[in-house]
């Protein structure tokens, strides 16, 4: 679960813990994600690029956990990584999102949101109430 705000970076915008959930939540249903996976990925598109252990800490999650998630979104695409050296030797990866997955997970949000919407030509479909 989100415990911290997310903060969107370059846009001035803080991502409180509910709104960080209801994307998670999202994401869960629009790419058939795990919690694990959804949480991270959720905040990748809300905070760039990170490193498994930043990434870790943002989350609440262990290093391992956090690990596991990102190799599953890595294998299906969902997310980009690239070498980050360390400073005593070694290395890690810095993962984010690929370019255009934000705006596509907004576009959704907000076509389904419209369809939803009482009023402008949306809402339930006959026989269904909320």
């Amino acid at each position: 679960m989100l415990t911290q705000p997310m903060h969107l970076k370059g846009a001035g915008l803080v991502v409180n813990p509910v709104e960080g959930s209801r994307l998670a939540c999202t994401l869960k249903c629009l790419l058939g994600l795990g919690e694990e996976e959804a949480h991270v990925l959720a905040h990748l598109l809300v905070d760039g690029e990170a490193t498994a252990s930043q990434l870790a800490e943002e989350t609440g999650r262990s290093v391992e956990v956090v690990r596991r998630a990102l190799r599953r979104l890595y294998r299906r695409g969902l997310v980009e990584r690239r070498p980050y050296p360390l400073r005593r030797g070694g290395r890690a990866y810095l993962y984010r999102a690929p370019p255009g997955l934000r705006q596509a997970v907004l576009r959704l949000c907000s076509e389904a949101s419209r369809a939803v919407s009482p009023g402008e030509g949306g809402g339930w479909p006959r026989g269904v109430q909320a």
